[in-house]
């Protein structure tokens, strides 16, 4: 988009000095057909201003055509400029929340497994006290059987 920008600039400039070379050559065209030939019949000298004021007036009418669209294309990069910021502020937002969320997804991973070594503690020592708790009643019923003898 910009090289095509800087190639439309280059044509107007382009244009635009053309435009000018070709009003300072009608200008020495007229003048210099006014001193050296006085005797011209003023028909062919008409017929020469006319194309040649025909031929301004559409190079003039190229320039403008020129310079519209490259002020549309410089505005249309502008906005495209606009929408790239936007897009690159929401995607740097985009990327500091996907860190935050990371960084908390590995808080809460680092806290569940905190937890499953405190519930496999938990549930070992309960093992332990249970089989603790049927040898002392296995310990007590042998003890009530005996003395039941």
């Amino acid at each position: 988009m910009k090289l095509e920008i800087r190639q439309r600039d280059e044509s107007f400039r382009q244009l635009t000095s053309r435009y000018e070379n070709l009003r300072l050559t009608q200008a020495d065209r007229s003048s210099a057909s006014q001193k050296s030939e006085p005797g011209t019949s003023n028909s062919n000298h008409d017929f020469d201003a006319g194309n040649h004021q025909r031929r301004l007036q559409q190079s003039e009418q190229y320039v403008d055509s020129i310079r519209q669209q490259s002020q549309d294309l410089i505005q249309t990069n502008s906005r495209l400029e606009r929408q790239i910021e936007n897009l690159s502020q929401s995607l740097s937002g985009g990327s500091q929340e996907n860190a935050r969320l990371r960084d908390e997804r590995a808080l809460m991973v680092a806290s569940v497994e905190n937890m499953q070594a405190e519930l496999d503690a938990i549930r070992l020592q309960h093992d332990n006290e249970i089989r603790m708790l049927r040898f002392e009643l296995g310990e007590a019923q042998n003890t009530v059987v005996q003395t039941d003898d």
